[in-house]
């Protein structure tokens, strides 16, 4: 075997590694075959921008030979061309889908009624053949549907029955039977629906102005009354009927201030008389609960305290955890302001706060009862956090969540874990410090954070921040150099459903026409919230906190 050693690396191989080249005077490259494949490679790589215009170039002025080069490679590859293709296909699906239905729009002149045939065939045999598809399609079908707002559904369906009247009452007479059992059906399954439906049409009637009343209204109504009859307080069966405040034959509307569930009893008795709001308010005052039994033996449980009275102990503290379902009547007797009046040095906290938060409930209660072990804020570097995972340790350790829109957002670090985060938003002459959270108790962490952001980030303005009253007086920001600027205006407050507590800023006009199905103009912020399931819950006026630079 003949050998020859490679200019390069200056290894002994055979003539068999080497290339030809017929310049050389033995026919072999200098060079063998691994080190021309890295010189290449290196060449390429040093040479990226001009090879591809080389490439465009080459195509652009020979398209017949590079087809006829691809189809003799896919000819001599198909196996290896087939399972490349196919994995493209899967992890550019979304992006493939989206070219396809751009190119069918934008080339609809382009395409021969047999190409637009075939595609249609074969989309039926798809949908009918594969399951997975079947269900992915009508999905998307719902989505873009849903996507439309409701006059543009009333246009197109409008639209449809005016150009296809024979085809949808030919479709109503072979089907007539079906119809007539499904709505017997649906109104034996769905009584409720059908009373709103004859109340809307009694207000269509007697000219009454139409509010929207949906059974998801209907659901959340008989969970604020915790099902319970309005009048009465007993609990409601299977006979519970949908009662107007106001009857109708009074001038009374269908609407959702007007509607409560009471029990058919009480409805027949209460006939076509009136009877005030406010007045049941104050008749079933020593019926109804200010605080939440359930979620106060569960957090009593879980933090190792006693209750009295519905009001936990715990390490010389008291806490109270409050019912937002009664606190939501915003009544003179069911008030965040009567409780802490009552129980002034209480811990005051809402039950979905504890239902949805019980890692930050926890995490607040222990360090307002001092059942925290301490560490010194000097173990812990300061960095610049991402937003994205100051979301995440926000919702897990701020008892009120995260809040978006942060200018900078500060972190005490120590092994790559976050322990502590502050983020403050530039408003027009002032910052505000708009959250901040701890896990567990770090001794200093408040001061360094602020301190080195007043010296990297501040241009001398002011530092903002609020605190609610639930929690205690804002002793904390004394500590620090903050002065008390006095109290907000109004309380604060939120709205609150059978799911949680949204903040307010949801419902602002401008967000809410977004989101609301049933939005209406000339309805205030909280009307239109109560008509889609929402009470208005509030809390305290919060104290105002300023340090100077």
């Amino acid at each position: 075997m003949n050998i020859k050693i490679c200019k390069k690396c200056l290894i002994e191989k055979s003539n068999q590694d080497f290339t030809v080249n017929n310049r050389e005077k033995d026919g072999l490259d200098r060079l063998c075959r691994d080190c021309t494949r890295e010189k290449n490679r290196q060449f390429a790589e040093n040479n990226k921008e001009k090879r591809a215009a080389y490439n465009r170039e080459y195509r652009a002025k020979n398209p017949e030979a590079v087809a006829e080069a691809k189809r003799r490679y896919v000819a001599a590859n198909r196996e290896h061309v087939a399972e490349k293709s196919k994995k493209y296909r899967e992890e550019n699906r979304e992006e493939l889908i989206a070219y396809i239905r751009n190119w069918r729009k934008n080339n609809k002149a382009n395409r021969s009624p047999e190409s637009v045939k075939a595609s249609i065939a074969k989309e039926r045999i798809r949908y009918h053949t594969d399951a997975e598809y079947n269900s992915r399609v009508k999905e998307n079908a719902k989505k873009r549907w849903l996507s439309k707002s409701v006059e543009e559904r009333k246009a197109i369906n409008r639209t449809y029955s005016e150009n296809n009247k024979e085809k949808i009452a030919a479709h109503r007479i072979k089907n007539r039977d079906k119809r007539l059992a499904y709505g017997a059906n649906y109104r034996k399954k769905n009584p409720m629906y059908y009373r709103i439906k004859h109340a809307e049409y009694r207000d269509r009637r007697n000219n009454y102005s139409k509010e929207i009343v949906t059974n998801e209204f209907i659901s959340h109504l008989h969970h604020w009354q915790d099902a319970k009859c309005y009048y009465c307080g007993d609990t409601l069966n299977k006979e519970k009927d949908i009662e107007h405040i106001i009857p109708l034959s009074r001038n009374g509307k269908n609407a959702p201030g007007n509607i409560v569930m009471s029990c058919h009893s009480c409805n027949v008795r209460k006939h076509a008389k009136i009877y005030s709001h406010e007045w049941n308010i104050h008749r079933n005052a020593a019926a109804m609960k200010i605080f939440n039994p359930t979620c106060s033996h569960e957090l009593a449980n879980e933090i190792g305290g006693t209750i009295e009275n519905g009001v936990i102990k715990l390490n010389g503290k008291e806490i109270i955890v409050m019912s937002s379902f009664s606190l939501s009547y915003s009544h003179p007797t069911f008030s965040c302001q009567k409780l802490r009046t009552d129980f002034p040095d209480a811990i005051l906290i809402w039950d979905h706060e504890w239902q949805l938060r019980s890692d930050a409930t926890i995490n607040v209660l222990k360090a307002k009862c001092g059942m925290h072990d301490s560490e010194g804020a000097r173990k812990f570097g300061i960095d610049l956090l991402p937003a994205a995972a100051t979301e995440v340790f926000m919702d897990q350790w701020h008892i009120q969540g995260s809040r978006p829109g942060a200018s900078v957002i500060l972190g005490l670090i120590r092994n790559e874990e976050i322990y502590g985060a502050a983020s403050f938003t530039k408003r027009d002459e002032h910052i505000e410090l708009t959250r901040m959270a701890f896990r567990g108790s770090i001794m200093g962490g408040v001061s360094k954070l602020i301190l080195h952001f007043q010296r990297h980030f501040n241009d001398g303005l002011p530092i903002v921040s609020y605190c609610d009253p639930r929690f205690g007086e804002g002793n904390g920001y004394l500590k620090v150099g903050f002065t008390l600027d006095g109290e907000s205006r109004a309380p604060s407050y939120g709205y609150v459903n059978p799911q949680g507590i949204e903040n307010r800023l949801k419902f602002a006009r401008t967000a809410a026409s977004s989101w609301m199905p049933h939005y209406r103009e000339d309805k205030s912020e909280s009307e239109n919230a109560e008509a889609h399931g929402y009470r208005q819950l509030f809390g305290l006026k919060q104290k105002r906190y300023i340090l100077y630079s």
